[in-house]
């Protein structure tokens, strides 16, 4: 089933700057899709457009759920300041349409899934960033199966590790379940693990799109190996290095390589290390991302700023 169609979707703003332009995309059912492009690049104003909050200004959009299906996380969070957080939760699972016994148990448990269960009894107006970050989310996300869509812009903001790797988890989850998710983020870790499909934008277009996997699998540029010694062999770094392993340059206590095998070389590479006589302090991996997939499509940068999006 189709949650989301869109074609030939349009906007431009006030002064008559385009933010988007043709941007097309589909979205099953059961399926997590990533936007990401450099701030300004159209992803605020296409979740908004998905949102139903803002109207294009041409092409046509397709929601095969009703806005009581839809859970949405946008920029801005606006909350009832006075209302604890396990109060906040409870009212929108209740305007959902959940039963007040049911609602209170989704509302603890999803509350105690984000790291919120103990802060559930404070204000809002308490609350920091993160916070009031994670707690849009548990909105989002307490409902459930009774959810169908949810979208959500940038929702790693404000969350420190174990949060977005929480997070990770509730979306599969929710996908696993049969929802759909169409999400904006800049993370590449974030965005590999939890989408199954992404969509790069740049200056309002769709520039490619993708499975993660498949996008980074095209770029074909190895893992790079960085290995901190403490006392560096006599030998030439690259004499009898194991067959798909490149010595790069190195300096006095670090030494560089290429793998063409990714890291299914390391087995290999640290026989070679003990064998050369190189005593290692720290081994350092750095495997190509989604942001370098960007950059090699448009030269610029994910996190580079193009235009803030703005109605004025």
């Amino acid at each position: 089933m189709t949650v989301l169609c869109a074609a030939g979707l349009g906007y431009e703003y006030k002064g008559g700057r385009v933010a988007l332009s043709g941007v097309g995309l589909a979205v099953e059912a059961g399926e997590c899709l990533g936007v990401m492009g450099p701030n300004g690049s159209g992803k605020s104003t296409l979740m908004r457009i998905l949102a139903r909050t803002l109207r294009p200004g041409s092409g046509n959009l397709e929601v095969g759920l009703a806005l009581r299906d839809t859970a949405v996380v946008l920029d801005s969070l606006p909350f009832a300041e006075s209302l604890s957080g396990a109060e906040s939760l409870r009212r929108m699972l209740a305007l959902r349409g959940v039963p007040r016994a049911e609602a209170r148990s989704a509302a603890n448990r999803t509350l105690a899934t984000l790291g919120l269960a103990d802060r559930a009894a404070d204000a809002v107006s308490t609350y920091s960033t993160g916070m009031r970050r994670r707690l849009a989310l548990a909105e989002a996300l307490a409902a459930g199966s009774g959810l169908g869509l949810l979208l959500l812009d940038e929702p790693t903001l404000g969350l420190d590790v174990e949060g977005r790797l929480t997070l990770v988890g509730l979306l599969r989850s929710a996908v696993a379940g049969g929802g759909t998710v169409v999400l904006a983020s800049n993370e590449p870790s974030f965005v590999g693990r939890a989408c199954d499909r992404i969509i790069f934008l740049f200056d309002g277009r769709v520039v490619a799109e993708g499975r993660p996997t498949d996008l980074i699998a095209d770029l074909g540029r190895p893992v790079s190996i960085e290995v901190d010694v403490d006392r560096p062999a006599a030998s030439d770094p690259a004499d009898g290095l194991p067959a798909g392993i490149e010595a790069l340059r190195s300096s006095a206590g670090t030494l560089r390589f290429a793998s063409e095998r990714g890291t299914t070389s390391l087995p290999a590479l640290s026989e070679w290390l003990a064998a050369a006589g190189h005593d290692v302090r720290a081994l350092r991996i750095r495997e190509p991302d989604l942001a370098d997939v960007f950059l090699s499509l448009t030269g610029v940068s994910l996190d580079a700023t193009r235009v803030v999006e703005t109605d004025g």
